[in-house]
């Protein structure tokens, strides 16, 4: 599946979730908190959707690296390589993308609470829809193939 294609199927989404948030702020007349509803779950749906890309290429990076090394080795050098993987989880995690992109989340997170504008409800379904959006490509892709 296309990058643009799977950009473009997370916007919609990005906006459905929106348009079932505002329809529910609307049909309890709290259409005045839709600012700050807005920006609490974007601020969430784009830091958690940055946090996973960063994750997936840290990891597919690291997978094919490994795999490399794999075809390199030969089967009495593979007995050594079972303490690589205590390796492979620490060298994940320091990937510089995926610092930012926590950095980046902890900012939206700190910009909301010095402004008193974090709302939970509102963080915790952008993360939940960005992750049920991820999850859905993920879906659509194994379906395809």
């Amino acid at each position: 599946m296309c990058k643009i294609g799977c950009f473009l199927i997370l916007c919609v989404w990005n906006l459905v979730c929106l348009a079932l948030i505002y329809g529910g702020l609307y049909l309890f007349d709290d259409v005045l908190k839709f600012k700050q509803f807005v920006f609490n779950f974007e601020g969430a749906f784009l830091g958690f959707m940055l946090i996973s890309i960063a994750n997936f290429f840290s990891l597919k990076k690291r997978i094919n690296k490994q795999i490399k090394d794999l075809n390199l080795l030969e089967r009495t050098e593979r007995k050594k390589q079972r303490f690589s993987k205590l390796i492979l989880g620490l060298n994940i995690s320091i990937s510089l993308f995926r610092v930012l992109a926590y950095v980046v989340f902890c900012v939206i997170l700190w910009v909301l609470m010095s402004k008193q504008e974090f709302f939970i409800i509102p963080f915790v379904s952008g993360v939940l829809a960005s992750l049920l959006g991820i999850v859905a490509l993920q879906i659509i892709k194994s379906l395809r193939a």
